[in-house]
């Protein structure tokens, strides 16, 4: 077994990071870093998109397993042999944030577990100064989930992946296939092919959903002690940046999963005709 010498947040930040910047004159990618003041981002959302998806990350470590344990090898429906990778799912409280993310997930499908696909310290590094981490990462889809076992089943549960094959396992005493991950290389496309929104609706949407998952499962006195009911009587309902980075903050604290705003930049197009200025969304696609 061999992981990578990175902490989840070192690879977090540093993916987060490149979207934010590889893709400036395509597309406007906008991560939301849970606890950050508008001064420490530095940047990193001084813009937001007019029209725009919403993507939700939680980034798992993963480990590159060389070597299968003999227990493996004798599970029926046989999984594929090694060398593979492997993330573990949070049994702290049970499995309650698993399902939790998957209930969030039916509302917003593109809701991920993001892991490395990459075995060593030298091909993260590589990666991260190349701009690639993304090409080297697997995209898990939560609402695929196909798991076998409760929120309060007591063995340690994973997800496994094959360098390359698009359909990992998430496993126990047998494997499971999920019906579809994202392979990194494929995620520009991905992006580009979702449908988008205004933002000030996204953000009123998020913040509603947000809402009604934390009264469902902490209840209204974590609603009231977090301030989400009297939100919008301390700030303007068009202050849609700042909606959003506190919606993140709670999503980030409660859920674990940090909100990705890809969207399309606003153009103002002057037409000598008409003596008129026109708005047009840009997306800049480079071959």
């Amino acid at each position: 077994m061999v992981a990578i010498g990175i902490s989840e947040f070192t690879y977090a930040y540093a993916f987060l990071h490149e979207q934010q910047l590889i893709w400036q004159n395509e597309l406007l990618i906008t991560p939301f870093l849970p606890s950050l003041s508008d001064e420490a981002l530095l940047g990193f959302d001084a813009a937001l998109a007019t029209t725009a998806t919403c993507f939700f990350y939680q980034f798992k470590k993963s480990r590159y397993i060389v070597r299968a344990h003999p227990r493996r090898l004798a599970r029926n429906p046989q999984p594929y042999p090694t060398p593979f990778y492997r993330i573990l799912l949070h049994r702290k409280r049970n499995y309650s944030q698993h399902f939790r993310l998957k209930e969030w997930s039916q509302l917003f499908p593109c809701t991920f577990y993001v892991a490395p696909e990459m075995n060593d310290n030298t091909t993260f590094y590589q990666a991260a100064r190349r701009g690639e981490l993304w090409m080297n990462s697997r995209f898990i889809f939560l609402n695929l989930c196909q798991e076998t076992f409760t929120e309060n089943d007591p063995e340690q549960h994973f997800i496994e992946f094959k360098e390359g094959e698009e359909q990992p396992l998430i496993c126990s005493e047998h494997g499971f296939k999920i019906e579809k991950s994202l392979l990194g290389k494929n995620l520009k496309e991905f992006y580009l092919g979702q449908k988008r929104q205004p933002i000030d609706e996204l953000a009123a949407n998020l913040f509603g959903q947000t809402e009604a998952i934390i009264t469902k499962h902490w209840g209204n006195e974590i609603v009231k002690k977090l301030g989400i009911d009297t939100y919008f009587e301390r700030i303007q309902k068009t202050e849609t940046k700042k909606i959003l980075q506190f919606t993140s903050n709670i999503l980030s604290t409660y859920l674990g999963i940090i909100p990705v705003f890809v969207g399309n930049r606003e153009r103002k197009d002057f037409d000598a005709n008409t003596n008129q200025t026109s708005i047009v969304d840009m997306v800049i696609v480079k071959n």
